[in-house]
């Protein structure tokens, strides 16, 4: 392949058309990734730059900004990233949310994107502190953080517990996924992924479907698989990194801190279990009202419980995004 970017339109028959990403992959080898970009009408108009996390099964692609990424090309170019975890069927050698900065970094120098805002989904909000501590020349004119990790003493050890098993059987799950036996359960949460998805956005368009469909299906190659079970091995390292960052001062800032805990606690019927989300929730707000505090911070409390807000509610980032 090629050095440098290649471009493949989706359709040449509707290549005018607003909701039609364009897939870029960027780097080398097993150092290649991809993303996908909307360009807005006006060459001019501010970058957009879109940071996935994980849902629920783990997964953690352009998937959620289904809904959000054309709406927003009205008024932006906008650009969703992926990590080299995602998509391209290549064991990736540099995995993490962390070690993500650097291809971000690299998407903004290789395209001369000097004028743009951020929104990351949960977990990747530790891309984006790694990235301006690494390369502080950034300066976003805005970040927009949905339901971040919540990096304090108690979340972080939560987090970590989750993804323990993950590094301690790190070798037995890839022997498992590398026999093809874990594709089926792949399937199976994709379909589940795709009803939720259904009933937050029933009206995406055939652009919008086939893009979806493209996402879910290079979920079941098994380098892939490999690749998303390996990030999740070194997740509790990214937190102990993480924790240790700080955000600039003078960063316009603002967190939305949806109430998808409490689906969580509504959905479960372990006392025990249920006390720990409760803490989880009360950690997570002390949190970040400590990170909003002073000029150009902003938090915002939402009473849904979906957590893929950016599928239900893509007005509030695009309002959030475009006020001035």
């Amino acid at each position: 392949m090629r050095n440098g970017i290649l471009f493949i339109l989706f359709s040449l028959l509707t290549q005018f058309s607003l909701a039609e990403p364009v897939l870029k992959i960027s780097g080398e080898g097993a150092g290649q990734f991809q993303s996908w970009w909307w360009q807005a009408k006006q060459p001019q108009a501010e970058t957009v730059i879109l940071l996935s996390g994980p849902n629920d099964h783990w997964n953690s692609d352009a998937a959620w900004w289904l809904t959000l990424a054309p709406m927003l090309q009205k008024h932006t170019h906008v650009v969703a990233i992926e990590r080299p975890v995602i998509g391209l069927n290549l064991e990736a050698p540099q995995l993490g949310y962390v070690a993500f900065a650097k291809q971000v970094k690299q998407v903004i120098t290789e395209q001369g994107i000097d004028d743009f805002s951020i929104v990351a989904f949960a977990s990747s909000n530790m891309t984006v502190l790694q990235l301006l501590n690494q390369y502080p020349e950034l300066s976003p004119r805005k970040v927009i953080l949905i339901d971040p990790d919540v990096l304090t003493e108690f979340s972080v050890s939560r987090y970590q517990a989750d993804a323990q098993p993950f590094k301690d059987k790190q070798k037995q799950y890839q022997e498992y996924l590398q026999s093809g036996k874990y594709i089926a359960r792949v399937q199976q949460k994709n379909a589940a992924e795709l009803e939720h998805i259904k009933k937050l956005a029933p009206e995406f368009n055939d652009e919008q479907r086939h893009w979806l469909q493209d996402i879910f299906s290079a979920r079941e190659k098994i380098p892939n698989q490999v690749n998303l079970f390996s990030e999740i091995a070194v997740y509790g390292e990214d937190l102990a990194r993480a924790k240790q960052l700080g955000w600039p001062d003078e960063l316009p800032m603002m967190i939305i801190d949806t109430d998808f805990e409490q689906g969580y606690i509504n959905r479960n019927d372990d006392a025990q279990a249920i006390e720990g989300l409760q803490k989880w929730r009360k950690d997570a707000w002390k949190h970040y009202k400590s990170l909003t505090q002073g000029e150009h911070k902003k938090l915002i409390s939402l009473e849904s419980q979906e957590h893929l807000i950016m599928i239900e509610q893509p007005e509030l980032i695009i309002k959030l995004l475009i006020k001035s």
